[in-house]
């Protein structure tokens, strides 16, 4: 649909202009609620970020101009308190997680449809995977490449799937060179690694 591609565009130019200080992008209002009518309804957003200072809505100034450009009203910003940064990041892998299992499972064994579940869902999981790194302490890399290469070294596990998928989708490297359950395989063992880990990061504050 026509609002959706243009809601994905905005996510991505945010992504681009805000990094990690970008926590989600929330669609509400008649939209998220299947009855967008493109001559009546509004696209309405929410962006979740943890730093609202002058500085860092001065960075994504370009990307509400252009979005106003399109004729939707502005986003709204709220902040997001760094120390219930670890809860979001840990329902959202989980919520994120649970989705991809069905999608594998609704996929079975046609190839096609599982390419698809997994470039579909890596931008996720990329995002969150930045936000990994700021729990573990580390300031996150500028590109997806970067931030699945860091996580797979700090986390010990192989991040091999990603990179493949990420030059998948850059058309650096064919499909069909891959195979696609192996692909998945290592996908989704990476991804429940990381779960896993933010898990033991949330019981270690908790704790003490």
């Amino acid at each position: 649909m026509a609002h959706e591609a243009i809601v994905n565009e905005f996510v991505e130019k945010m992504k681009a202009a805000a990094g990690t200080n970008l926590a989600s992008v929330i669609l509400y209002g008649s939209a998220a609620q299947g009855e967008f009518h493109p001559e009546y309804s509004d696209l309405n957003l929410l962006c979740i970020m943890r730093d609202a200072s002058f500085a860092s809505l001065s960075k994504i100034a370009s990307v509400v101009e252009w979005w106003r450009g399109k004729k939707h009203h502005p986003p709204l910003v709220l902040t997001l308190p760094m120390h219930l940064h670890r809860s979001q990041l840990e329902y959202e892998l989980r919520e994120k997680l649970f989705l991809l299992r069905q999608h594998i499972m609704l996929a079975g064994s046609n190839e096609k449809q599982l390419w698809e579940v997994m470039l579909q869902s890596l931008s996720s999981f990329t995002t969150l995977f930045r936000h990994t790194l700021i729990e573990l302490g580390q300031t996150a890399g500028q590109h997806s490449l970067d931030a699945v290469k860091e996580v797979g070294t700090r986390l010990n596990f192989d991040s091999s799937a990603f990179v493949h998928l990420i030059e998948v989708r850059a058309r650096k490297t064919d499909r069909k060179q891959l195979r696609a359950a192996e692909v998945a395989a290592q996908y989704l063992t990476g991804i429940e690694t990381v779960a896993a880990a933010v898990d033991t990061i949330q019981s270690s504050s908790t704790t003490s």
